[in-house]
């Protein structure tokens, strides 16, 4: 693993604050997806190709499993957040992540085969996200 390649976040001020957190020593099944986001975009699309899943898993997956308490149009999914869309996007597939200074999403819509990979080295990364979300998709569902 090459982490001279490793992306450098940054915070409100644009002060670079985890150049030593370039990798970590200890395997962690919920953090530290080490990947690029032209990967990370090969895998949403074969998400919205159906993952190789069957049937059931696939309705599994794009289905609430949990509800959360105060969010009544958002639910845990297997291994997604899955979030009630406007009638042409019924379903909304989506995982982020957060550590200091790096933020980072992924989108996918089933019914309209689209979506979106966002990978930011700053501590507003989020901010830049939502503008994003709403200038390509107009997806107001995701105001953060």
């Amino acid at each position: 693993m090459d982490t001279a390649r490793f992306a450098i976040g940054h915070d409100t001020a644009g002060v670079a604050i985890n150049e030593g957190m370039r990798t970590t020593n200890r395997p962690s099944a919920a953090d530290w997806l080490v990947n690029t986001i032209g990967d990370y975009s090969k895998f949403a699309a074969f998400v919205l190709q159906g993952a190789g899943l069957s049937a059931a898993v696939l309705a599994d997956m794009t289905s609430p499993q949990v509800q959360f308490d105060d969010k009544p149009n958002e639910a845990m999914g297997l291994g997604w957040e899955v979030i009630k869309g406007p009638p042409d996007d019924p379903i909304i597939l989506l995982h982020t992540g957060s550590d200091e200074g790096i933020k980072t999403m992924i989108l996918v819509l089933p019914t309209s085969q689209r979506g979106l990979v966002m990978f930011t080295n700053g501590e507003r990364g989020m901010e830049v996200i939502g503008r994003i979300l709403h200038s390509s998709l107009s997806m107001k569902e995701l105001d953060q």
